[in-house]
């Protein structure tokens, strides 16, 4: 059973709520704000996220990693993303890590995560991890051009409370590992088009290149087809799907 939760029918946003309440009070690691309805969901660098009410799994969790220095504080977005893919697989195969934190079944988006840091002396202070994953929701209106949940994956209705606890419990339990242990061989068996070519674009154009490794602070090391070497950080570099 979920402890130091806080559930919200609505909300703007829940990594905001969170920031905002641990500002006024001083609230425990693991602390979780979950709703059914975000009216101004985030993605990465102020994406939108949509989701429809009651459907899906929409939370935030509280952390203080004042081991984790922030020359690799990527090993925070690699044990998040490595825990919600280890209880996904027990429902689909096919799971797979879009770099640098987006949860895909095969080419579609099932969730995105969204982790806000604040340091204190070259480490990590406070972060806040937020997490939408489609579940329920069989309908997408945004635009947006690959959206896919659980159910239509599955054919079934899952149990939100029940998921919520499983990713909760793996979260907390990947996290306590990142004070001693890399992720980086299992966040690459995970990764998203992790073998052979595939096409990218950046500022100058469309290219192929495969995906060589990803750094310590996130960065994408590509080799084209060229054999040319490129390094490219979050919204630098996309993949064509």
């Amino acid at each position: 059973m979920l402890l130091n939760t806080l559930f919200v029918e609505e909300c703007e946003s829940t990594n905001l709520l969170l920031a905002q309440k641990a500002d006024r009070e001083k609230l425990p690691e693991g602390f979780l704000i979950h709703t059914d309805f975000q009216t101004a969901g985030q993605g990465q660098q102020g994406n939108s996220w949509e989701s429809a009410r009651s459907s899906n799994l929409l939370f935030s969790l509280l952390l203080h990693p004042k081991h984790i220095a922030i020359d690799r504080q990527f090993v925070l977005s690699q044990a998040v993303s490595l825990a919600i893919r280890a209880v996904l697989l027990r429902y689909t195969n096919a799971i797979q890590i879009k770099w640098p934190n987006d949860i895909y079944h095969e080419n579609k988006k099932l969730g995105g995560i969204l982790i806000q840091n604040s340091i204190q002396q070259n480490f990590l202070k406070q972060s806040i991890v937020g997490v939408g994953l489609n579940i329920n929701q069989v309908e997408f209106s945004s635009g947006a051009p690959n959206p896919v949940s659980l159910r239509q994956i599955t054919g079934q209705q899952l149990k939100r409370e029940k998921l919520l606890q499983e990713l909760y419990d793996s979260i907390m339990q990947y996290y306590r590992r990142t004070e001693r242990e890399d992720f980086t061989s299992d966040y690459m068996e995970g990764l998203f088009r992790n073998r052979g070519f595939h096409r990218f674009r950046d500022s100058e154009g469309s290219f192929e290149a495969c995906i060589q490794r990803v750094g310590n602070d996130g960065m994408l090391y590509l080799e084209d087809s060229r054999a040319k070497r490129r390094g490219y950080y979050f919204k630098e570099v996309e993949f064509i799907l």
